[in-house]
């Protein structure tokens, strides 16, 4: 080793260029030691005396000009040749960049791993860049650090997705973002609304191959179009929502020749209905079956029909109590009695107090009634007439014959009205002595004895 001190120069000859082969250069095949001075350095200098590069006492290299006075680095230092075939670096201020040795631009860097300050920023020059905030994430964003475009996974093209902010929302786009794209999982849970956007635009799932298999809803589901149906619709604590524009929707099953359709509130089916159970209104006693101008046509029931709020427990019409059946009379201005349960548990037959009815009560006695009256009625054993004004039969509306099995009891009364002609009457009177006779009557007006009390 050859060590010296202070300062060893050799010059070049002012006739000679510098590097020419001509000039001795001090050449040493051990080591070169350079000690003291007020610097340390070890300089070696171009031709024009400007940069060159040293060793500082604490043992770094430094690439620095000829000065010392403000050491920066003015040009690149090459690794193996000066084309952009080979690697450079540069020093561009506080920033250490690595070029390409003809300064035509970046090189690249590699690295097995790659270590930034806390606060470092992993930048693409003036497009984007990536930091790390103090709990571990990562941040997106443009040159400027303000906003974010989208992230492209694979390529460029619409043959490939991305993700993009918008506002406070990801949309998942085609990477040149004219469309959105598809998106498959297992499983979506979602703290808010799941939306769709531009309105009305997009479905969930497909016919074919790519249908939902079941949906549940712990409320409603509200549809304004269409509702097309497989297996089958179900709710249970909530409703079943079909709207399309003012107020109606149809409900298509199988095809389109099998539907409900719905307009306001009445309902219209293709085919018949089929329920399997009760077919229950939500509220007691409020909702109708058909309407005036919606009529059933026929009813089919199995067993019995009942109506009011205590109705019998056997029959087949079975109705509550103080209840009936009423028709509506030929001028269609009332309701007529047909048949009825009053309040003291007759049966009452017939039109109503103003007209001609009958009346059943629970001790068997069958009355006849006449302007609210009863002018007759039968027991078990008798015939009983409760008005003595009351005829049986009319002059012009005679009964045509008479059988009896028993007797025919009559009162005495005076002499009756002579009949009309061809006609005759039998009645009884007093003679006048206090003896009941039979007398007859013919239209004449002479009267004529059958017989007497003895």
């Amino acid at each position: 080793m050859s060590t010296t001190a202070g300062t060893i120069k050799h010059r070049h000859q002012s006739a000679l260029a510098p590097g020419t082969s001509d000039v001795d250069v001090p050449q040493w095949n051990d080591s070169l030691v350079v000690a003291g001075g007020t610097t340390g350095d070890f300089m070696v200098r171009d031709s024009a005396n400007t940069d060159g590069w040293g060793l500082q006492p604490a043992g770094s290299l430094m690439l620095t000009n000829a000065t010392l006075a403000n050491p920066t680095i003015t040009g690149l230092e090459k690794f193996g040749g000066s084309t952009s075939a080979f690697p450079a670096l540069k020093a561009n201020g506080t920033t250490l960049e690595v070029r390409l040795a003809d300064d035509s631009g970046l090189a690249p860097l590699s690295s097995t791993n790659l270590t930034l300050a806390t606060a470092g920023v992993l930048s693409f020059s003036t497009r984007s860049q990536i930091t790390s905030s103090a709990d571990g994430n990562l941040r997106l964003a443009n040159a400027a650090g303000t906003d974010f475009g989208l992230l492209r996974l694979g390529g460029t093209t619409n043959a490939f997705p991305a993700l993009k902010r918008t506002g406070a929302g990801i949309d998942l786009r085609l990477a040149d973002d004219s469309g959105s794209a598809a998106l498959g999982v297992g499983a979506i849970t979602t703290s808010g609304s799941l939306l769709f956007s531009p309105d009305n635009t997009y479905d969930v799932g497909a016919s074919g191959a790519t249908r939902p298999r079941s949906g549940y809803f712990g409320t409603n589901l509200n549809v304004a179009g269409v509702i097309s149906a497989g297996p089958s619709i179900s709710g249970n604590a909530g409703d079943l929502t079909v709207n399309r524009g003012t107020g109606q929707g149809v409900i298509f099953f199988g095809s389109l020749s099998h539907y409900i359709w719905m307009q306001g509130a009445v309902f219209a089916f293709t085919d018949p209905v089929q329920v399997n159970g009760k077919l229950t209104p939500e509220t007691d006693n409020a909702l109708d079956i058909g309407g005036t101008t919606q009529r059933w046509k026929d009813g089919y029931f199995g067993t019995s029909v009942k109506i009011g709020t205590n109705p019998a427990t056997t029959g087949a019409i079975r109705l509550a109590n103080n209840s009936g059946i009423y028709a509506r009379e030929s001028t269609n201005t009332a309701d007529v009695n047909v048949i009825s349960l009053n309040s003291g548990n007759e049966v009452v037959i017939g039109a109503s107090t103003n007209n001609p009815y009958t009346k059943l009560n629970t001790s068997g006695h069958f009355y006849f009634y006449v302007g609210g009256t009863p002018i007759a009625h039968w027991n078990t054993s008798a015939l009983y007439c409760d008005v003595a004004t009351i005829n049986l039969g009319e002059v012009s509306s005679p009964w045509w014959n008479g059988f009896l099995s028993g007797y025919l009891e009559s009162a005495e009364i005076t002499t009756p009205a002579a009949p009309a002609a061809n006609k005759g009457r039998l009645y009884f009177d007093d003679n006048g002595s206090g003896k009941t006779r039979l007398m007859v009557l013919f239209n004449t007006g002479a009267a004529q004895q059958i017989a007497i009390q003895p």
